[in-house]
């Protein structure tokens, strides 16, 4: 596996290229003012903000999911009896739930008809917390 300078290093020359047959000059040949490399770069850089946003969103919706996968995971692992960490005979589990922990109730736990509905009503109640 290369090392990452290597990487950037290889991500320039390609972007250089790219420069140069879209422009046909290289940066040093350009002649563009000071203050306009300065608005382009500014440019750049709103650009990039969004898509780090967008990106940051996507590790905070995929943390949550895996989260809640996790916590379906110990459930199913509960009601099957596949992990003898859990009580088999009673109706309650003591479950990590980030930081915390809370007492589940499976007696008066909602049932979803399926995973995907219970994912969506968890990352539901999770983003509402955080707004």
């Amino acid at each position: 596996m290369k090392d990452i300078e290597t990487m950037v290093c290889e991500d320039i020359k390609r972007r250089q290229e790219l420069g140069i047959k879209k422009y046909g000059v290289t940066v040093a040949d350009n002649p563009l003012s000071l203050k306009e490399w300065l608005t382009h770069s500014y440019q750049e850089q709103l650009d990039n903000a969004v898509y780090l946003r967008r990106a940051i969103e996507t590790c905070e919706r995929l943390e949550a999911e895996n989260r809640i996968l996790r916590e379906l995971l110990k459930e199913v692992m509960f009601r099957t009896g596949d992990d003898p960490r859990y009580n088999r005979h009673g109706y309650s589990l003591r479950v990590e739930h980030e930081t915390s922990f809370r007492d589940v109730n499976y007696r008066n736990a909602p049932l979803y008809p399926t995973a995907d509905e219970a994912i969506d009503a968890e990352i539901k109640e999770s983003l509402e917390g955080r707004a």
